[in-house]
């Protein structure tokens, strides 16, 4: 049950979103906030709503960490015509969807790949092929900086893959 109005609240200088709701004599607070291209949930809870709004107070002395010191996070960067060299990975056994989170340096070379779940040959790849792209370089003021982005790949059966009867 929707225990209040959702709302939003500041906490630790940070606004969420927060939606109070219970069921089964547990009371819950879902906090989201979005920080650099990511969703952060949490969840307070209790058994009774007083111990959930003294827990909630207690989020007071949070700190979030800032954006200092993390590349610029750019949503749709490798979707917006800024690959200036790519590589299809290759496909799988079956059709699956990959979701990935990549670095890219000032000198639009991949830095770092994270696949956020496939199968380890899928993983590796896609892997192989983020490697090989290039993109052109991200700049603020006139500087070329480092980037954070994601890229999601819509994987089809590899040509000859055996297919699952339907």
């Amino acid at each position: 049950m929707i225990d209040r109005d959702p709302g939003e609240v500041t906490i630790a200088g940070r606004r969420l979103a927060r939606l109070d709701f219970s069921g089964a004599g547990i009371y819950r607070a879902l906090f989201t906030t979005e920080i650099r291209c990511h969703l952060l949930s949490f969840v307070v809870t209790a058994p009774d709503p007083a111990l959930r709004e003294k827990l909630v107070l207690g989020l007071a002395g949070m700190t979030f960490v800032g954006d200092i010191g993390f590349p610029v996070c750019r949503k749709d960067y490798a979707s917006e015509g800024n690959v200036t060299r790519r590589v299809d990975p290759p496909g799988g056994g079956a059709y699956a969807r990959v979701a990935v989170r990549i670095l890219v340096g000032a000198d639009g070379r991949v830095r770092h790949i994270h696949v956020i779940r496939a199968a380890p040959a899928l993983k590796s790849g896609i892997e192989e092929a983020l490697t090989q792209w290039l993109f052109k370089p991200y700049e603020a003021n006139g500087t070329a900086i480092p980037i954070e982005t994601g890229v999601m790949f819509d994987l089809k059966p590899a040509a000859g893959a055996p297919q699952k009867a339907r």
